[in-house]
């Protein structure tokens, strides 16, 4: 299995606070059959152009691997960002200084929780229109979606990625969330589940549990498209596969 979005760089946002915690959240992973992460650090328009904070982003991620080698932990870790989408990144995107996942042409965002489908449509809008394919990290959680869920069916005809959490679909973000993101699963409308793992503690990269319960739900074919085929398939910057 392959997560794409996950907090496992330390010390740039809220997910791991340093390398030792981070190949906690490695082992966990591992244990859970994970063979490879995408970083994904929280950026905002500002973060996007500081090069300094990109250069250590990149040194940490080099390091980081060096120190799974070393620990002899069998997890690949690759590089993204998780982007808030806000009126602050026009400026990014005219510059081309947003981190797709692994070099790929997919990009990894998120809203604030409480964003107006408008709004949403023009900065999804703005991201296309530079040749980047969204994956719209956790779309369950999203005020507008928990209101009106049919609203992903725009987002499929446009070809966005919906990327479900793990935590939402085992009722950690609450009844709305878990609703939503079964929902989803229902009509098989999910492209990929990822960890959203923060810590080595709580919100960990533990997903085999989250596997096991769509494999029974569903099928062994749905549970290998949303943790296998489709996020290797992002890593490797091909096409996903379409819904079910």
């Amino acid at each position: 299995m392959y997560d794409i979005h996950c907090h496992i760089l330390p010390m740039f946002d809220d997910g791991s606070e340093s390398i030792d915690e981070s190949c906690a959240m490695a082992e966990l992973a591992f244990q859970s059959k994970v063979k490879g992460i995408i970083a994904t650090p929280h950026c905002n328009g500002e973060d996007l152009m500081d090069a300094d904070r990109f250069r250590a982003m990149c040194d940490m991620h080099t390091t980081l691997r060096a120190k799974l080698a070393e620990r002899d932990i069998p997890v690949e870790v690759y590089l993204g960002m998780e982007i808030l989408l806000d009126d602050s990144i026009y400026e990014p995107l005219e510059h081309d200084a947003l981190l797709t996942l692994n070099r790929s042409n997919y990009l990894l965002v998120e809203f604030p929780f409480d964003d107006n489908p408008d709004h949403v449509r023009a900065l999804l809008k703005a991201v296309c229109l530079r040749g980047y394919r969204p994956v719209i990290a956790h779309p369950e959680r999203y005020d507008f979606v928990q209101s009106d869920p049919e609203m992903v069916f725009e987002f499929l005809d446009r070809e966005y990625v919906l990327q479900v959490n793990r935590g939402s679909i085992m009722g950690r973000f609450g009844d709305n969330a878990k609703r939503c993101a079964r929902w989803l699963l229902d009509g098989q409308l999910a492209h990929v589940v990822a960890s959203d793992g923060h810590s080595a503690t709580h919100r960990t990269p533990y997903v085999f549990d989250c596997y096991q319960y769509i494999l029974s739900k569903y099928s062994v074919e749905y549970a290998e498209v949303l943790f296998h085929e489709n996020p290797q398939r992002i890593i490797g910057n091909r096409p996903i596969l379409p819904n079910c």
